[in-house]
């Protein structure tokens, strides 16, 4: 549920201004890439779909990997909690997401 302080922020305004740029970018006929592996999308919310799916499937493999690893190999340390790192992702990186898609 939004509520109207959300509706008026500036967070609402930029996801605003980003849906518009993305609107139109991808259509019929589009196909997207990833590693050796291709798919034919007919708009943004699709490529962004596969995208995710297929993101998800190498997590699902990392993880399943690294659990069967010794502690302090590569795979073993990506579970471990003195290992791990997390990143913060901001809207900018959608802007530069969009660039995968007019290139």
């Amino acid at each position: 549920m939004l509520d109207d302080d959300f509706l008026s922020s500036g967070d609402h305004q930029q996801l605003n201004r980003i849906a518009q740029l993305l609107q139109g970018l991808v259509g019929p006929g589009a196909v997207i890439e990833r590693d050796d592996k291709e798919e034919g999308v007919a708009d943004f919310p699709q490529a962004m779909k596969w995208l995710l799916g297929e993101v998800e499937r190498s997590a699902a493999i990392s993880a399943t990997r690294s659990r069967r690893d010794e502690p302090g190999t590569a795979l073993g340390d990506t579970m471990d909690p003195q290992s791990r790192r997390s990143s913060k992702v901001q809207i900018e990186d959608g802007i530069a997401a969009d660039e995968i898609f007019t290139s």
